[in-house]
């Protein structure tokens, strides 16, 4: 608690390299000071975002680079902060979801920088997907594909839903949405031909699936 108190008081005297300090050792030992860190040292004037992020970067484990990400998705930095926060996740796996889930939830609120925002939420969700098994990865193998669309990453996208198509444990549901969106892609691609292919053999199987209900 006096660590986050100090680093309060220090934010607001604008003695951020203390503030940093401080942030990251309470956010340590109580990571419920997560919120508070990032809410106070996101105010931040614009000119000396850059060396509290050098600050971050000099404290080096998953508090400081967690803090970080989460400052660099508000400023504007999204693919900045995942890339900086995937060098350091938990090698448990169960934790590394949690980091990547709570930086995509703040990467999903602050919408900053819309197509580096939905490129971020691509990688995020593809690095997610190889996190989890069966039906939830092929999910976000979906997710991934749709945020890479959005972001105008046609090729990424593609590799998205070329995985899904080969994943047993995808849902009819999962792979309806996944033909859905390749025909998108296709079209953005210019290749008609076989997007009238793919929504043909879409339409028919959406026949099957209606006649087999």
């Amino acid at each position: 608690a006096l660590a986050a108190e100090t680093a309060q008081l220090a934010t607001l005297d604008g003695e951020y390299a203390t503030a940093v300090t401080e942030w990251v050792t309470a956010v340590r030992r109580t990571p419920g000071y997560m919120g508070s860190a990032v809410a106070m040292l996101s105010q931040v004037p614009t000119e000396r975002r850059p060396a509290v992020l050098t600050e971050l970067r000099r404290a080096d484990d998953l508090a400081a680079r967690r803090i970080g990400a989460s400052l660099q998705a508000r400023w504007g930095q999204p693919l900045d902060g995942l890339r900086s926060l995937r060098d350091v996740l938990p090698t448990d796996r169960t934790q590394a979801v949690e980091v990547l889930q709570d930086f995509l939830e703040e990467v999903r609120i602050q919408r900053s920088g819309a197509r580096d925002a939905r490129l971020a939420q691509g990688e995020g969700f593809e690095l997610l997907a190889s996190l989890v098994d069966g039906p939830q990865a092929a999910r976000l193998w979906l997710e991934a594909a749709q945020a890479y669309t959005d972001a105008g990453d046609q090729g990424a996208a593609r590799r998205m839903l070329n995985r899904l198509a080969t994943d047993p444990a995808a849902s009819p549901t999962v792979a309806a949405q996944a033909a859905s969106t390749l025909v998108g892609v296709l079209i953005e691609e210019g290749q008609l031909e076989e997007a009238g292919q793919r929504l043909a053999a879409l339409d028919d199987e959406r026949a099957r699936m209606t006649h087999l209900g």
